[in-house]
């Protein structure tokens, strides 16, 4: 706790410390030159701590979440599931524009590894619809991840972080 306060209040201006009273208060050091406008910038940074900490801790679990999403992958209702990560969304990407490529020299489209290793082959018309579909999942998970974490930074109270 006393480094979430130390750090909130380094955000703003430098202290010498925070210490704990062991009776649910802090001292904080102020460095000599503080202001006073400062030091109650500081005492209401301590008062927000529990809003703060709540906020950490949400955080986390939506960072928790989004692994935990990211390790299912995404299924494609096709008896296969796509890996989802920053990496997998990479390499499918340039999976599909060397699918392009091939199928304007008149080739096959190249295949598409799943997460089991599963290899599928698809005309370059399967896998446009199936890049497409893939895209629009990714977008949402993408979406939902941003709006949670959005809705975490507006919240004032700590019931607001518990209902997100």
């Amino acid at each position: 706790m006393i480094e979430i306060i130390h750090n909130e209040i380094n955000k703003l201006f430098q202290i010498y410390g925070v210490a704990d009273n062991k009776d649910g208060t802090y001292r904080i050091d102020f460095m000599e030159d503080t202001t006073e406008e400062q030091k109650q910038q500081a005492y209401d940074i301590v008062a927000k701590i529990p809003l703060i900490v709540a906020k950490k801790e949400k955080l986390q679990q939506i960072d928790a979440d989004f692994e935990n999403i990211t390790k299912q992958g995404w299924d494609s209702g096709q008896g296969f599931s796509l890996g989802i990560t920053a990496q997998d969304v990479s390499l499918l990407v340039g999976l599909f524009v060397l699918a392009k490529e091939a199928s304007a020299m008149g080739l096959n489209p190249p295949p598409v590894i799943d997460m089991n290793g599963g290899i599928h082959t698809f005309t370059m018309q399967e896998l446009t619809q199936l890049m497409l579909q893939y895209g629009q999942a990714r977008s949402q998970i993408s979406a939902t991840d941003a709006t949670r974490r959005k809705a975490v930074e507006n919240a004032t109270t700590i019931e607001e972080v518990n209902n997100i």
